[in-house]
């Protein structure tokens, strides 16, 4: 797996760092839980999670979900623990929702 480091300190660049690193958790849906669980539905997660002063995501956690599957949910949690951003001078709030299509 590739980690990332986005290197602007900005809260639109978190905003954008988090909309591409979405893309892989898109991907760990379609590849493994649509494998796994073949009648999941459509639907969305919402996270939340805090970016430290050396870029990193602390806590992140399930606000909402329409998913209900908490072996995701717990999968969603744990990749974005891994993510890392530019650091910055405050410790950042960002909540992101992901929304999941069932698509042959």
């Amino acid at each position: 797996m590739t980690e990332h480091k986005w290197l602007t300190k900005s809260s639109v660049s978190v905003a954008l760092a988090s909309l591409a690193l979405a893309s892989t958790v898109t991907a760990g849906y379609l590849m493994f839980e649509l494998k796994t669980n073949p009648q999941l539905k459509d639907g969305s997660v919402t996270l939340d999670w805090q970016i430290d002063t050396n870029g990193d995501a602390l806590r992140p956690e399930v606000v909402r979900s329409e998913m209900k599957s908490p072996p995701f949910e717990n999968c969603l949690a744990a990749k974005i623990a891994r993510w890392q951003f530019a650091p910055t001078l405050v410790v950042k709030y960002v909540e992101h929702r992901f929304n999941f299509k069932n698509q042959p």
